[in-house]
């Protein structure tokens, strides 16, 4: 059978192929495809030293146009081959290179958990601070072809601190000539083209240049745009949701949960449940933690089973209200350990009896205390080894208001 030129690679062709002009680009160690996990490993001297996830890459591919698709392929190779080109030695010599880069939380906790680190521990050599619930700021080092995340080590080689390459990389970053589209009176697009759309969420100093009703509202969907309008503008938040509702297959997809601006921080956002765009933004929400819980629960049943352990990971459930509210839930077991992801409902369930009791989070969670044991999983998991007695489930109540949808 013969492949038309204009169909790209299989998902095996395309790892097989990459692995292969890795290794015939220089890289000195081994170089393995492993198509049940679509990742390529980089090993030397039998020590893992790189990994690659191929999914979002092989979107990216798959979307180029036939006689892009070369090109795309040679810039894989070249970004894996990045850790062996090394920035100068002088930090003066850097500077000029050093940019803020805006990255998913989710890609380092699934990482820490394909690598078996222990909790809490997320990839430390790579210095980051957090931007509301779901993205980081980090630093790299722009190469002309791809870029290198800095880690703490070259920091310090440098001889300078993480905020003040923070300080140095957003100046740099400034100084680029930016392309900001306005739609209505006050929702604009940043789509400047060059990779860093995300990381001028970082720029503050760019929100006074914008008219915008109330306080700032902003969102990084994927790499490529910033989306930022007001607090009070209606028809800007109408416009920043339904773009986010087209940006989850996008390959550089990083949140589409909403940021507002506190004093000089970007918190996690959501509309008052009252607002006329709620529910849009619920399920933006609802949609974005659920693939974060569903990839998650994977990896650790896949790391529980190796290890022999015990433990069950709850679903992140979706339900609908008697009145159309569409919010997440999760159940838990009598007699079961479990992690349980936090969601709006929980539902306690005994073996033989059914659910026996049920409500808000946090009225269950003021109810049972410390049996709800809270871990530092990404997204956030709390480990149930208990039960609440009858006294408390019947504190607790019973709402069976909701359907599984």
């Amino acid at each position: 059978m013969v492949r038309s030129t204009q169909s790209p690679l299989s998902k095996d062709e395309f790892g097989q192929t990459v692995a292969a002009r890795i290794k015939k680009a220089g890289e000195p160690g081994s170089v393995t495809f492993v198509s049940e996990d679509f990742r390529i490993d980089i090993e030397d001297e039998d020590e893992l030293v790189q990994q690659f996830n191929l999914e979002n890459v092989y979107q990216e591919y798959c979307a180029r146009q036939a006689d892009q698709r070369e090109t795309m392929l040679s810039k894989i190779v070249q970004t894996a081959l990045v850790r062996h080109k090394q920035p100068p030695e002088d930090w003066e010599d850097a500077k000029p290179d050093i940019m803020p880069a805006v990255r998913s939380r989710a890609t380092f906790e699934m990482l820490r958990l394909e690598h078996r680190l222990p909790e809490g521990q997320m990839l430390p050599n790579l210095p980051s601070f957090g931007i509301g619930d779901h993205l980081l700021a980090m630093l790299v080092y722009d190469l002309p072809a791809a870029t290198q995340t800095l880690t703490s080590q070259q920091l310090q080689d440098w001889g300078v601190s993480f905020y003040e390459a923070m300080e140095v990389a957003k100046e740099n970053l400034a100084a680029i000539e930016m392309s900001v589209s306005k739609a209505g009176d006050g929702f604009y697009a940043v789509m400047t083209g060059d990779s860093y759309d995300s990381s001028r969420l970082l720029l503050l100093e760019l929100l006074p240049r914008l008219e915008i009703q109330g306080d700032p509202i902003a969102m990084v969907p994927h790499r490529d745009v910033l989306l930022v309008t007001g607090s009070e503008d209606l028809d800007g938040l109408a416009l920043m949701a339904k773009f986010a509702e087209g940006a989850f297959e996008h390959p550089r997809y990083l949140s589409c949960v909403p940021l507002r601006l506190n004093g000089t921080e970007w918190v996690s956002w959501m509309p008052p449940t009252d607002h006329s765009h709620f529910l849009q933004y619920r399920m933006l929400e609802l949609k974005s933690l659920a693939g974060l819980y569903e990839r998650q629960q994977q990896l650790l049943n896949a790391l529980y089973g190796q290890e022999g352990t015990e433990t069950f990971v709850a679903t992140h459930s979706m339900a609908e209200s008697n009145m159309g509210v569409v919010l997440s839930y999760s159940v838990w077991t009598a007699g079961v350990d479990t992690l349980l992801p936090k969601t709006h409902k929980l539902f306690l369930a005994h073996p033989k009896r059914g659910i026996v009791a049920g409500g808000d989070w946090d009225r269950v969670r003021k109810v049972v205390g410390d049996l709800l044991e809270e871990t530092e999983l990404y997204p956030a998991r709390y480990r149930v080894r208990g039960f609440p007695t009858q006294e408390q489930l019947t504190a607790i109540g019973n709402e069976l208001g909701y359907k599984p949808s």
